[in-house]
């Protein structure tokens, strides 16, 4: 079973509350990193770390999720909204979201979009393992080795030879 990651942003309390309770219950495989209320806690969270999934409400005070989205340096995780509202639907598609859950949110929906979380990291670790095994087959014949595969006890990073300083 893959481990997840999340971070969750919603201005309120019982929301957050609720959605952590129904992840410690059904979704084994999440573990929650912490919440923020506002769009600015959440940047400053975002901006330092790399959560698998973001439970992203879409009217958060004076601000969206969305206006998040936009000032968000990288995209690094699969992003769910979960919102009260069922007429943003278009606009989450714009932004690449894998779901978008309305409250109250139902146990089943949630379990299927954290699944589908998993299913999405699993095939790209996947292609990056694939990719990693032709090129180790293509440098065999070529006598080249261009990357290296090193593994800890979260994941599999891809590096080039030529970037590596020190190794231990």
């Amino acid at each position: 079973m893959t481990m997840l990651t999340c971070f969750i942003v919603d201005d309120e309390q019982a929301a957050i509350e609720n959605l952590q309770l129904l992840l410690e219950k059904y979704c084994f495989n999440v573990k929650i990193e912490g919440y923020a209320r506002s769009i600015t806690d959440a940047l400053q969270y975002l901006n330092h770390n790399k959560p698998d999934i973001l439970f992203l409400d879409i009217r958060l005070q004076n601000e969206t999720g969305f206006d998040l989205l936009e000032r968000v340096h990288q995209q690094h995780f699969s992003l769910i909204f979960v919102t009260a509202y069922d007429d943003y639907g278009i606009k989450a598609i714009k932004f690449s979201a894998t779901d978008y859950l309305l409250k109250p949110v139902n146990a089943t929906e949630l379990t299927e979009a954290v699944n589908k979380v998993a299913r999405l990291k699993k095939s790209v670790d996947n292609t990056a393992q694939l990719n990693m095994l032709l090129q180790s087959f293509e440098n065999i014949r070529n006598h080249e080795q261009k990357k290296i595969a090193l593994s800890d006890a979260n994941q599999i990073r891809y590096v080039l030879i030529s970037d590596i300083i020190c190794c231990k």
